[in-house]
């Protein structure tokens, strides 16, 4: 006879509390496994568990993870389980498990980490599925999953067929798409928005290959509750495929957490550092320019005397050659003192030994539009066509950060206009490859681009001017050079290019 595990202490009215009358009646052995300290012990285990395994409630309860496996499947599979346990991500494998008569049959393992509403990793949901009996998984079952998901604080969801057509979508996955109907319709009939930002393509390529996808912090820009402008969310996902008994792929289940909170935290907080760095520059130029007038006053003015002193010899009558000996010297010392000051405060300022590396300069373009995205207007098209195997050998981040800087610009120029485009594009000319950034904003006037690469305090409002001139120090620094290639009233075109003999060191030296 078995019985009823209700919630111990704590899990009442936790996330999981929810769930727990649906596991009960599932007809699949069920473990609801504890995350605390670092430890994994079993928290409930429903009657389809204790009736498979035939242990007692006190040999499960409370115990740990490990002890538990250890009565019911061989030593490999439990190390398994535990490495799963650790790593805390969705997962499915294959272990014999080990009947309550001694028997042994195949079995597969399907764990989720259930998180609670701030996202804090809590407990483990574990289930098996025997492929000797005629027990489905919940995956494609929709029924058992609509009652072992319905509840769960992260996002769920199944489609089936090469069109993904859903076939269950729980409370939270609603919640984040926006209430609408969605069983029974495809992917891109129920969200045309989702697929006209490329998830649809993943969704095949999971369905074709069977090689799961993870997403983290991905953006999903989606319509508005109040109908107005698409907002935009983040989640941290994963597609898995679903498989049938025949290991064909019928499906795709899809798991994730809302985590557009968190995003939105650490997106401040960038801003933050961004501006804190800001300032400090300036500071430093400020710092920088106060010091060269301090100690280069003195040696200049004592160029000046000695020079004066010399020019009074040379008209006198008596001309003295050790004073003027004596003049010069102090001109020549004067100088050199002064030159010294300035080769200091440029070592300061200039790091002379670079990082150099051979890198994609597509890789780098992809990473800078994900940086810039999230700073920039949500309906901002960034779009970019750069050819593939186009290698650099170079700082990899001060070039990044040149391409970041004209990509923030561009943004920053559309910013207030209707038709917001910035597009970053790369070719090879002659013995260069030169990079392009244009935007749809309203150009350069004839006046500023007169010295926009020269740092300015009015180059920008509320800046000091100081991203492109870092760019020009840069680029011009590797050997390349930068410039404004065009601007009028449909945009700007901003332009930099370094030789193509950098991007061949490396193959050479090999």
């Amino acid at each position: 006879m078995t019985e009823t595990i209700e919630p111990r202490g704590s899990d009442r009215g936790s996330p999981t509390g929810s769930l727990v009358v649906s596991i009960q009646n599932a007809s699949i052995p069920i473990l609801f496994i504890d995350v605390t300290g670092g430890t994994h012990s079993v928290a409930i285990a429903n009657p389809s568990f204790f009736a498979a395994t035939g242990l007692s409630h006190p040999a499960v309860l409370g115990r740990s993870a490990s002890s538990v496996f250890t009565k019911i499947t061989d030593a490999a599979s439990v190390a398994t389980i535990e490495a799963f346990l650790k790593a805390g991500q969705p997962a499915t494998w294959e272990l014999n498990f080990r009947r309550r008569d001694g028997s042994t049959y195949l079995a597969s393992a399907l764990l989720h980490p259930v998180r609670d509403h701030t996202g804090v990793h809590r407990q483990h949901i574990l289930s098996f599925y025997p492929h000797d009996s005629k027990i489905e998984s919940p995956r494609s079952n929709p029924a058992e999953s609509r009652a072992l998901y319905k509840h769960a604080p992260g996002f769920i969801a199944t489609s089936e067929g090469p069109a993904h057509r859903i076939t269950f979508a729980n409370e939270s996955y609603r919640r984040f798409v926006g209430h609408r109907k969605l069983e029974g319709l495809t992917v891109a009939e129920a969200m045309p928005e989702i697929a006209a930002q490329g998830f649809v393509a993943i969704l095949d390529r999971v369905f074709q290959t069977g090689v799961p996808y993870r997403g983290e912090t991905v953006a999903f820009d989606l319509p508005s509750p109040s109908g107005g402008p698409m907002v935009r969310r983040y989640a941290d996902f994963v597609y898995e495929p679903v498989r049938d008994a025949d290991l064909n792929i019928v499906g795709i289940f899809c798991e994730g957490y809302d985590v557009t909170e968190h995003q939105e935290a650490a997106a401040a907080l960038q801003t933050l550092q961004t501006e804190l760095v800001h300032t400090s520059r300036v500071n430093a130029m400020g710092t920088m320019a106060t010091t060269l007038a301090h100690e280069l006053n003195q040696p200049l003015s004592a160029i000046t005397n000695y020079a004066a002193g010399c020019l009074r010899l040379v008209d006198s009558s008596d001309i003295d050659n050790a004073q003027v000996r004596e003049a010069l010297n102090a001109i020549d010392m004067a100088a050199k003192r002064a030159g010294a000051i300035i080769r200091t405060l440029r070592d300061l300022t200039d790091r002379r030994v670079r990082a150099s590396e051979s890198f994609e300069l597509k890789a780098v373009v992809e990473e800078s539009i994900n940086l810039v995205r999230s700073a920039c207007s949500i309906d901002t098209k960034l779009r970019y066509a750069i050819p593939a195997n186009l290698k650099l050998f170079a700082d990899r981040t001060q070039i990044q950060q040149v391409v970041i800087n004209l990509l923030r610009n561009g943004c920053e120029a559309v910013s207030d206009l209707e038709q917001k485009e910035v597009r970053i594009s790369a070719e090879t000319a002659a013995d260069e490859i030169v990079v392009a950034v244009r935007d749809t904003g309203p150009g350069v006037t004839a006046e500023a681009a007169q010295g926009i690469f020269t740092w300015s305090d009015t180059i920008k409002e509320g800046g000091m001017g100081l991203g492109l001139s870092i760019s020009r120090t840069i680029i011009e620094a590797h050997g390349g050079r930068i410039w404004l290639e065009d601007s009028s009233d449909a945009g700007s075109e901003f332009r930099f290019a370094l030789p193509i003999a950098q991007a061949d060191i490396e193959e050479a030296a090999g």
